[in-house]
């Protein structure tokens, strides 16, 4: 009886270790990099945006779920850590990482956000992998950009043409997907931070800066100015083309990866912001009064973020975005996701469930 006991623990241990050594070899290094100027969210800042409803996949959902979603798609896990500048453990969950994209790129970029598996899809572009499975910044990943983004491309084309991409293209194509995915949430408020440049329009022939909202209201002056030239078959004048180009880059760069805007009417779509600056400027929006009011809104937070007033700003547009989504009758399953999301049932059926029930079969045995 004796024996069969040892025998059994020896097993167990056996088994125990193996586990280890194969989930040890499954994740990247745990090494934490140290950001010294990395200034944290306060938790008031963070409880706001946890619950700013966005569309995604067609269905409303609370921000928190829309950012833990697209972290655990380019970092492999939803909690990034870092150091501070004593050495102290940072802990970022997926909305702060958001925030981060959205609102401090700078920061952002930084952040190990890039979870990649296997070290040949580094040398497929041109770069030394750090170690086998590994998690790197955009930072790090910006001097391969163009070749990451040719690779993408070339994978992309090939799957859509039938063929069966390898282990190491798939990861490829998967990282450059990613990267374009960040790349659009750190410019999504680039249309926030510079605005328009009016060029010459200063007193001095200097130029001047104009917010995107304020260029919006002009839409009807500036599309009459066009209309003009095609009648006359003269060229619009090169100020006008230069403010168009401007807004079109703006407008393309906040098109992807935060759809946050209810749109007025039944239209089940909602609106990102760069659609919303695209369809004012074209005359084809429903309520061009209410997307320059967004516009202008989003522009407030930017601002709001380093002037200070950022919490009662952030818990303004909340509160906005909350009664419009209300009254479209889409809010319902907002606090609902909030509340699973906090209660984490997985982890809990996982602790209290699943390990007790594996151990007490083990030990039937």
């Amino acid at each position: 009886m004796v024996a069969r006991w040892v025998a059994f623990v020896l097993l167990l241990v056996m088994l125990l270790g193996a586990f280890r050594a194969a989930v040890k070899e499954l994740l990247p290094k745990d090494d934490y990099m140290t950001l010294a100027d990395y200034e944290p969210w306060s938790g008031e800042v963070v409880e706001t945006a946890k619950g700013i409803p966005v569309q995604d996949g067609g269905r409303v959902k609370p921000l928190e779920s829309h950012a833990g979603f697209l972290m655990l798609g380019m970092r492999g896990d939803r909690l990034i850590k870092i150091l501070d500048e004593n050495g102290e453990k940072v802990k970022i969950t997926p909305t702060e990482w958001m925030m981060d994209a959205l609102f401090r790129p700078h920061v952002a970029i930084q952040l190990p956000t890039f979870r990649v598996d296997n070290s040949e899809v580094m040398e497929r572009i041109g770069m030394d992998g750090k170690a086998k499975r590994d998690r790197y910044s955009y930072e790090e990943l910006s001097g391969a950009r163009e070749a990451l983004l040719q690779r993408g491309t070339e994978y992309e084309k090939l799957s859509q043409g039938d063929v069966d991409l390898d282990t190491v293209q798939k990861q490829t194509l998967a990282l450059a997907q990613n990267f374009r995915m960040f790349e659009a949430l750190i410019g999504y408020f680039s249309f926030a931070r510079a605005g328009v440049e009016l060029k010459g329009a200063g007193a001095d022939g200097e130029s001047t800066y104009q917010r995107v909202s304020t260029v919006m209201e002009t839409a009807d002056v500036i599309q009459t100015v066009m209309q003009e030239a095609r009648t006359t078959g003269n060229a619009p004048p090169a100020h006008v083309q230069d403010l168009l180009r401007q807004i079109t880059e703006y407008s393309n760069a906040a098109r992807y990866g935060f759809v946050m805007l209810p749109p007025p009417g039944d239209d089940k779509e909602w609106n990102a912001a760069g659609n919303a600056i695209f369809e004012v400027m074209t005359m084809e929006s429903a309520d061009p009064e209410l997307s320059i009011k967004d516009i202008a809104g989003l522009e407030a937070l930017v601002v709001a973020q380093a002037d200070g007033t950022f919490p009662e700003k952030l818990k303004e547009w909340r509160s906005g975005i909350e009664a419009r989504a209300e009254a479209r009758g889409e809010m319902r399953a907002v606090p609902l996701e909030l509340n699973y999301n906090k209660m984490n049932w997985f982890f809990t059926a996982l602790f209290f469930c699943f390990v007790p029930g594996t151990i007490f079969l083990v030990l039937s045995w």
